[in-house]
Order: C-alpha cells, then sequence, then structure tokens
C-alpha cells in the first residue's frame, strides 16, 4: 500500500499490509514501514516488496501504543464517561511533563 501520510496507512498496517509513504507520516518508522523521498527509491521498494519483511513485533507493538496510549477511546461527537477519563487523564499526565 503506497501512500503520502494517510491514516489508511495505518489500517493496512492494522490488517497486516506492506506500506510505503511518500510523505512526512507519524508513523515513518524504520522496519514498520518503507519510505520513499523520491520517483526512484519508490520503484526501487515496490520492486523489492517480496524481500521486505515488517517487523512483526514492531508492528503488533505500534499499534498498541496507538491503541492502549495514543488514541482517546469514543466519539469526539458523541463522548461518553470514558471519553472523558481518558482525555483527563491526557491532560494531566501533559501537564505534569511540563507541556502546559
Amino acid at each position: 500500500m503506497v501512500t503520502i501520510n494517510s491514516t489508511v496507512g495505518i489500517e493496512a498496517l492494522i490488517y497486516g499490509k506492506k506500506v510505503i509513504t511518500i510523505g512526512d507520516a507519524f508513523y515513518n518508522i524504520d522496519g514498520l514501514v518503507n519510505h520513499a523521498d523520491s520517483e526512484v527509491e519508490l520503484a526501487s521498494l515496490v520492486n523489492c516488496l517480496d524481500e521486505w519483511v515488517v517487523n512483526e513485533e514492531l508492528r503488533r507493538s505500534f499499534l498498541g501504543y496507538l491503541e492502549n496510549v495514543y488514541s482517546i477511546p469514543g466519539l469526539w461527537t458523541k463522548p461518553n464517561l470514558k471519553h472523558f477519563n481518558k482525555l483527563e487523564e491526557r491532560l494531566v499526565e501533559i501537564r505534569e511533563d511540563g507541556f502546559l
């Protein structure tokens, strides 16, 4: 799957697909995805897809981080108590780290 920096790349990782980014994605992590800065690099990566093995432990760890640490559960359009509790927890962490 080739993407600029879309969350579709995250969805592809969830399904165990190989991802090549051509933009500044926050998940440009060696071993997780491959990144191309030029057409030549992109062509080279596509030609080597069969040889490329995704680091499965890194993939699981990254997706676990997104689910358990990074994401706020629920829908922002219909927040529930779990959503507000996690949001409050995140804001307290940010304040304690000196970012607020």
